[in-house]
């Protein structure tokens, strides 16, 4: 269902599993997709500070089961916050507003309240949370290119390379003419002058030969 709905369900203290005083409301609005609930708490005797967790509640064979709406922490004496979620997927469980049954709020003090709107008992000893299933499916992640690591001796390897890279950079550097003069010729090394001389002694005898 798509359609606007909007409710207000009072909020009722129960102490050791009977119904007390109200303390309280939720305001319930749906619209389309969406789904606001604001939560108005006033107790005397409320410890500031504590953490208060939100259900919203199915009735499942004989039991509530609690999905996990939202959380707040306490005031003096009161408790607000306001909660937005999805219409059809509220909570840790995936419940729709449709099946819920009521909401319960619960105190890491130990403190019970409840609200139904499906106008049957609550009953605090049959409450129970539903847990994330753990075999849940996961969003795939993005693939990433793995970085194989190095060897010592391929990294030293590359680090003297760059190193002689670097070093016959500078020579160049040193070896380029200054503005304005020419480039001189070198020498050849000494085992090239050396062929070059047997070379020309060979050419030399065979010139005589002749």
């Amino acid at each position: 269902m798509t359609g606007y709905r909007r409710f207000i369900a009072y909020v009722y203290e129960y102490q050791k599993g009977k119904k007390g005083r109200n303390c309280g409301f939720i305001r319930v609005e749906a619209r389309e997709k969406r789904c606001r609930t604001e939560v108005r708490l006033n107790c005397p005797g409320l410890l500031p500070g504590a953490l208060c967790e939100i259900f919203g509640f199915v009735r499942r064979e004989g039991l509530m089961d609690g999905s996990l709406l939202g959380t707040c922490v306490t005031g003096e004496n009161r408790a607000e916050c306001v909660i937005e979620t999805d219409r059809d997927r509220m909570g840790e469980g995936e419940i729709s507003l449709e099946q819920m049954g009521g909401m319960i709020l619960t105190t890491a003090d130990g403190a019970f309240f409840a609200t139904e709107w499906d106008d049957r008992p609550v009953s605090p000893e049959h409450f129970r949370r539903i847990e994330r299933e753990k075999n849940q499916r996961e969003k795939p992640r993005p693939f990433r290119k793995r970085k194989v690591p190095m060897r010592r001796e391929s990294l030293n390897r590359k680090k003297k390379t760059q190193e002689s890279r670097g070093k016959k950079r500078i020579r160049r550097k040193k070896q380029a003419p200054e503005p304005g003069r020419k480039w001189k010729r070198r020498k050849p090394a000494a085992g090239r002058r050396r062929g070059i001389m047997i070379r020309l002694r060979t050419e030399r005898l065979r010139n005589a030969g002749k």
